[in-house]
């Protein structure tokens, strides 16, 4: 089909996604700060350039438009739980966390008690009818990272009424792959065929602003802060050096975007 990805593209397999994403939690801690949020390139035009916080958190709320107050909500790759909390405590939202890292789990349970999470590759979901349904579906920078996206979108549809995905497109007609990252950059056509094939009807899209250069000078900085003496191998290592790139060489070949269809 015209939305999956080319077996020949993809590099990497689920297992290696989580791996990726269980490194030990106090390390994500000093990196990420308080809110266990990671977000690249958002920056809010009205707070200070050094207030990562306020600008992680503008990210999540640039959403709230297309998230009703006290919905249901199902978050796909939800992190450590950053998002989910303020889904939470400003939305009053239901919020069932899908992560495939069980670490990430562990963490998002102390920190969203109210909320359900579960470990599970969202390639393989397995909804209960009724109980598992939602109002809203939100992929936060995750979807790139499945070998196959159309699975997911397919499994969420008979669940969810709205779709909403916040993610990283390349830039031109064609898509390119980041081994080092476990992530595929579809094109702008080729994440409206995904939404499309998974059975949604795209009713919005847009280009996000990107601050890069801002984003990967907080990030190298926080990087050297938790790691003063060495960056240990994974992903913080690979961050570093994205952050290096950028600051050196100009952004990457992307763009972030926002997707709501229903």
């Amino acid at each position: 089909m015209k939305g999956e990805p080319n077996s020949d593209d993809v590099t990497w397999n689920s297992r290696e996604v989580a791996g990726f994403y269980s490194g030990e939690t106090a390390g994500w801690r000093e990196v990420l700060g308080p809110g266990m949020h990671y977000h690249f390139g958002t920056v809010d035009p009205t707070k200070q350039i050094d207030d990562a916080e306020a600008h992680f958190s503008f990210a999540i709320r640039q959403l709230y438009p297309w998230i009703p107050i006290r919905s249901k909500v199902i978050d796909v790759g939800c992190g450590w739980g950053g998002p989910a909390r303020m889904l939470v405590d400003e939305r009053d939202c239901s919020v069932h966390g899908i992560t495939i890292s069980e670490v990430q789990a562990q963490e998002f349970a102390a920190r969203v008690p109210e909320a359900r999470v579960s470990v599970a590759d969202a390639q393989e979901l397995d909804f209960e009818p009724v109980r598992d349904d939602a109002d809203v579906a939100i992929m936060l920078e995750s979807l790139t990272h499945m070998p196959r996206p159309d699975l997911v979108l397919r499994g969420l549809r008979p669940h969810v009424g709205r779709l909403l995905i916040r993610d990283y497109v390349a830039r031109g007609e064609i898509g390119s792959t980041n081994p080092d990252w476990n992530m595929r950059f579809p094109s702008r056509v080729e994440i409206r065929e995904q939404i499309k094939e998974g059975g949604f009807r795209l009713e919005h899209e847009e280009a996000l602003e990107i601050a890069w250069e801002t984003s990967a000078g907080y990030w190298l900085e926080s990087i050297r802060r938790a790691f003063p003496v060495f960056t240990p191998e994974g992903q913080f290592k690979t961050l570093q050096q994205l952050c290096e790139s950028i600051i050196h060489h100009g952004p990457p070949e992307v763009e972030i975007m926002t997707f709501v269809a229903e």
